[in-house]
């Protein structure tokens, strides 16, 4: 997909609260990031309406991963922004405090999760917001696909979006998989079953 970081600079700059933005993409291939920066007018916008706003007017993969909120813009002796001194965000800050997961398959989704994350082995909390913490599109599409893959159901991607948390997406697979198990004993056929919503 071409992303145009103009565009969404763009739409962000529609924002009631926001003054200016800048994005930037941060790392490699599958693993790229967007980073939205903005300056702000009074306090720093609400992410979920910067959200609402950008699903609303962008496809998917060009939603921003991350918002970091400057008080003004590093500027170089010529008075542009000095995107080298754009603080780089730690994925890890942005979670508000850090809960275990408990069930099997909470542990096991956050593994799966803080893979596609790039994030060190139990370090991802279950009330972190998936999006927050560096997904986008394309890995909420290979979440789903592994969900699949480790408990033979199959959810669908807009699950993944509505329910954004770790915790929150393994209360739906797990009911999933109890519907399975259950359907699995009145029918005779066997496989995938899909998930309904």
């Amino acid at each position: 997909f071409r992303v145009e970081p103009g565009e969404i600079e763009t739409v962000l700059r529609q924002h009631d609260s926001v003054c200016d933005a800048l994005v930037m993409a941060q790392g490699e291939h599958e693993e790229k990031r967007l980073i939205a920066y903005l300056t702000s007018t009074e306090k720093a916008p609400n992410v979920e309406s910067l959200r609402e706003l950008m699903n609303a007017c962008l496809p998917g993969y060009m939603l921003p991963a991350v918002f970091v909120y400057l008080d003004e813009w590093p500027l170089t002796a010529n008075g542009k922004v000095d995107r080298k001194l754009l603080p780089v965000p730690d994925m890890l800050l942005s979670q508000c405090e850090y809960k275990a997961p408990e069930s099997e398959v909470e542990i096991k989704l956050t593994k799966i999760a803080e893979e596609l994350l790039k994030l060190d082995d139990n370090t991802l909390s279950v009330t972190a917001n998936f999006f927050e913490m560096g997904g986008h599109s394309l890995l909420a599409t290979r979440l789903v696909n592994l969900i699949t893959e480790e408990f033979g159901i199959r959810i669908p991607l807009k699950m993944v979006f509505e329910k954004k948390t770790i915790g929150s997406i393994s209360k739906a697979v797990e009911k999933s998989v109890f519907l399975h198990k259950n359907r699995r004993k009145h029918e005779s056929k066997q496989g995938l079953i899909e998930m309904e919503w």
